[in-house]
């Protein structure tokens, strides 16, 4: 007999919980499916448990160590992911689903919730989301990171996940892109399409079970149809979790401004656990500043034998959505199964609903939530009809139904992992740690690119180092990226310094090339103090020579820490590539003047020891700065030399031979001042 790992939460603390309480008690209770495998439960902890006719075992424990982790996936034929949006109720199952190979189930749509916790609570690591966001969604994805100033400070973020851009960057492209998923069951049409865009295995799409939750009896449902008959007055209700994108303001809005609806109602019920406070503390003040507000009872945290009772008592529902976050809606299955009809937004997962509802497409115009409650109250006849529908809809696909197409879909895959082709979230906060991108940037395309480092780099970099980035991405999309991987490695430092954690000072590099002295020299003056004191503990020569230039580059312009950068740390042994050095010229000629490119031309040509006792102090502190800048001129328009070229030239033409006979690079330097 086949044994089956079906992970899950397993309290009343999580919906998901009740799904998959019924469907393995439905399941033990069968003894055709019972034969065909030994289902376990794998709980994700969080409150106390459900009791089960299965055996239940704790995945923490697994996660202690990788011996276990072995052990369960050898003692498994399958293993059976149910994942949510919450980080409480699935962290467990998503660390234990990166480590054993299996089969997810998504209950959501949005993973925006979940993956901010793990992000910034967990990881503080806001910069993952970014990239998250750029990896998936692009130059649009990005551009929303930027306005909601998410990587900012605590206090002035503004969660995405907590705005209607959810159901537009819902962030399940990175859940799916977990290679250990054999495959993938969803529970509707809108989340089968946007698991297909990214995923390439085999994805089921199955419907939630229309007896997952208690629903009335049969005498109940016919004494109910002949009730409503005879009311001249209806009860619609509301129930479930309150919150903003349950949209029950809208509906208190509809029933206000129009007291011909009004007449029509005995009572409006809102009913279930207040999960916004703030959001609740509207809705009070919305019913009691109106005069209408007597029809309207809110009940919160109320009994399950309550919620049975308005459940019965209830004409028709109302189950608005916006945005559209889950993958199935539990609720709404809950509510066609009390043979009732709903009223829903026709968008997301609802639209998908054949029978038992009444769709309004435009939220924002109160008329059209009338005209649907006006529809129903009016007619007993239309009531019952739709609520017939709604019951033979839901009960159409029941538990056993689920569990034997489950099985169905586990034994046509295979064991091993497919292939990995995409990299999952926790590796992705992995490369992150080591300040380098799990795969290359300038693949999303230009545009993403540029708006990617803007949202990393602005806070550290000057703009033109982003202008030089953005260019060089569009030229040479390899060097781009090898400059976007040396600034990743200068913010580690700060992100180190923050941490009070050691500077890894070995991960820079031994000689710069052209385009990484200028990317040094492009840092805020305000960092190099910060860069300059966790260099100057280290023991390496080399190293402190870094801090000593660092701690005077806050009072030199970008073009003149470029210069001695360049000085001081190219590679003397290696030739300069003249084929190189054009094609970053010709990058950084749009915020660089011509002249000191010449400038930085002919100082890669001149001898290391000229530069090794300079002080950036001294730059500015020079005799006759028009005559060198003449002079300067003279050799720009005709004399193409080396080093002791440039020397002849400029003994002949200087004032004051007591002086250095030798250029410096201060005179090279001051020669393009103005």
């Amino acid at each position: 007999m086949k044994r089956i790992a079906w992970c899950t939460p397993f309290s009343a603390a999580s919906s998901i919980s009740e799904f998959s309480h019924t469907l393995i008690e439905s399941y033990n209770s069968d003894p055709e499916l019972k034969a065909r495998a030994q289902i376990d439960v794998l709980v994700n902890e969080n409150g106390r448990r459900y009791r089960s006719t299965s055996k239940c075992l704790s995945i923490r424990q697994i996660l202690g160590s990788q011996d276990s982790i072995s052990l369960f996936t050898e003692h498994y034929d399958d293993i059976f992911y149910n994942l949510g949006n919450n980080k409480e109720n699935h962290q467990d199952i998503f660390d234990l689903a990166a480590k054993a190979p299996g089969i997810a189930i998504l209950h959501d749509y949005v993973y925006q919730h979940y993956l901010a916790a793990r992000i910034f609570t967990d990881s503080n690591a806001p910069k993952v989301y970014a990239y998250l966001m750029g990896r998936h969604y692009g130059a649009s994805g990005l551009a929303s990171v930027h306005a909601s100033q998410i990587l900012r400070p605590r206090e002035s973020r503004i969660g995405l996940w907590d705005t209607d851009l959810t159901s537009r960057y819902p962030l399940i492209e990175a859940i799916v892109a977990n290679p250990r998923y054999k495959g993938i069951v969803v529970h509707s049409d809108m989340v089968r399409r946007a698991v297909a865009e990214t995923f390439s295995g085999p994805i089921l799409q199955l419907r939630l079970p229309g007896d997952e939750k208690e629903s009335p009896s049969a005498e109940t449902i016919a004494r109910w149809r002949e009730d409503t008959g005879k009311r001249s007055r209806v009860t619609v209700a509301v129930i479930g979790h309150i919150q903003r994108g349950k949209q029950i303001h809208r509906l208190l809005d509809a029933i206000f401004s129009a007291p011909g609806i009004a007449d029509l109602l005995q009572t409006v019920i809102i009913a279930g656990k207040p999960a916004d406070s703030e959001y609740v503390e509207h809705l009070k003040k919305m019913i009691l500043d109106h005069p209408l507000g007597a029809l309207v009872r809110l009940e919160l945290n109320v009994s399950h034998e309550r919620l049975q009772e308005i459940k019965e008592a209830a004409d028709f529902f109302v189950n608005v959505r916006h945005p559209n976050t889950e993958g199935g809606s539990g609720s709404l299955i809950e509510q066609l199964a009390c043979n009732k009809a709903v009223i829903v937004l026709n968008s997301g997962i609802f639209a998908e609903v054949k029978g038992g509802v009444i769709k309004i497409e435009n939220l924002h115009d109160p008329a059209e939530m009338q005209r649907a409650i006006h529809k129903l109250a009016s007619s007993a006849e239309y009531r019952v009809q739709l609520g017939d529908e709604a019951r033979q809809y839901a009960m159409s696909f029941l538990s056993r139904d689920y569990m034997r197409e489950a099985l169905d879909f586990s034994e046509s895959l295979k064991k091993e992992n497919r292939l990995p082709t995409q990299l999952d979230f926790n590796e992705i906060l992995l490369h992150d740690s080591e300040t380098r991108g799990p795969e290359p940037l300038f693949q999303w395309g230009d545009a993403a690119f540029a708006e990617f480092a803007k949202i990393i780099f602005q806070p550290y970099f000057s703009q033109e180092f982003l202008d030089y980035l953005a260019r060089t991405a569009q030229q040479d999309k390899i060097n781009a990226y090898k400059r976007y991987s040396f600034a990743r490695v200068l913010l580690s430092f700060f992100d180190h310094a923050a941490k009070g954690e050691e500077c890894k000072y070995w991960l820079l590099p031994a000689h710069l090339n052209f385009a990484d002295c200028y990317v040094l020299a492009c840092l805020k003056e305000q960092h190099y103090h910060t860069f300059a004191s966790l260099l100057s503990g280290v023991g390496v020569v080399q190293i402190k020579q870094w801090s000593i230039v660092a701690q005077r580059f806050s009072t030199a312009t970008i073009v003149e820490r470029f210069a001695l950068l360049l000085a001081l740390w190219k590679d003397q042994n290696a030739p300069v590539s003249q084929a190189e050095f054009g094609d970053f010229c010709d990058i950084i000629k749009a915020t660089v003047s011509a002249k000191f490119i010449e400038v930085i031309r002919l100082v890669a040509t001149l001898p290391e020891e000229d530069f090794s006792r300079l002080m950036l102090g001294e730059w500015r502190n020079f005799i006759d700065t028009r005559q060198y800048r003449s002079s300067y001129l003279d050799l720009h328009e005709g004399i193409h030399g080396d080093h002791e070229t440039l020397v002849k030239h400029y003994e002949a033409h200087g004032k004051n031979e007591g002086r250095v006979a030798r250029v410096s690079l201060q005179r090279l330097l001051s020669a393009t001042k103005k």
